[in-house]
Parts: C-alpha cells; sequence; structure tokens
C-alpha cells in the first residue's frame, strides 16, 4: 500500500498540534483526517475506516483508552486498523494500560516526526493487534 492510498486519522484535543501532526503526514505523502475529541474520532473511524489511527490519550467526551477499546471489542470490522498513542503523559500505568488494550505503539509528546513515521511504516508493514 503506498502511503497516497493510505489513510491516517488524528485524534488530537490540541488544535495546534493537531495542525502540525496533520501537516508533516500530509507532506510526507498520507491521506490524513483529523478529529478533536474522543467522540468525534469514534465517529470518523466508523464513517472512514482509516488504515491508521493515531489518538492523543487523554482527551474530553470520550479518552483515546475507551476509543481504543470499543476498536478491539469490534475486532473483526477493525482487524487492520492499527492504533498508536500520543501522549504527554510519561506515567507507566497509562503505557501499560494502552498495550494491554492492544495499541501498536506509543509515543511521547513532544513528537519526533522521523520516529513517528518510522512508527506508522513499521505498523502499517504488517504487525496484527489481537483482542485481549
Amino acid at each position: 500500500m503506498s502511503r497516497a492510498q493510505t489513510k491516517v486519522l488524528v485524534i488530537e484535543d490540541d488544535r495546534e498540534v493537531a495542525g502540525l501532526i496533520v501537516e508533516e503526514l500530509v507532506d510526507r505523502g498520507y491521506d490524513v483526517s483529523v478529529a478533536y475529541d474522543g467522540q468525534e474520532g469514534w465517529s470518523t473511524i466508523v464513517a472512514t475506516e482509516p488504515d491508521l489511527v493515531l489518538s492523543d490519550l487523554i482527551m474530553p467526551v470520550m479518552s483515546g483508552l475507551d476509543i481504543l477499546e470499543r476498536l478491539t471489542a469490534e475486532a473483526t470490522r477493525f482487524r487492520a486498523t492499527r492504533f498508536i498513542f500520543l501522549t504527554g503523559l510519561s506515567n507507566r500505568e497509562s503505557q501499560l494500560r494502552a498495550m494491554q488494550l492492544g495499541a501498536d505503539d506509543l509515543i511521547i509528546k513532544p513528537i519526533d516526526f522521523d520516529l513517528l513515521h518510522t512508527m506508522i511504516s513499521a505498523r502499517l508493514a504488517g504487525v496484527a493487534r489481537t483482542a485481549v
């Protein structure tokens, strides 16, 4: 799958951060959508079925953990959807919970875009997530 065909959804409540991420990913050739809270993000996942979701961990309305929990519960439909968390938290408990729920990866803010691009490429190359 070429990047131009790869649909990435960015769910980030900080609009400035979301804008930087979207700009970076578009510049790297991805087809990018954006949502600014968890509920909007979930609705966008259902409507567009992105290849990869890049989600903030802590957001209003619905957290990134809540989104991933729902995604995993509907594992058949979203089995191929990759999920990477963005977080400002260096809290080990949150990281462990994210991985227990089936996150494909987690990146700590401020974002190293070369590292993020490498994570996205690796996850899209076929690393599977299974229901817990």
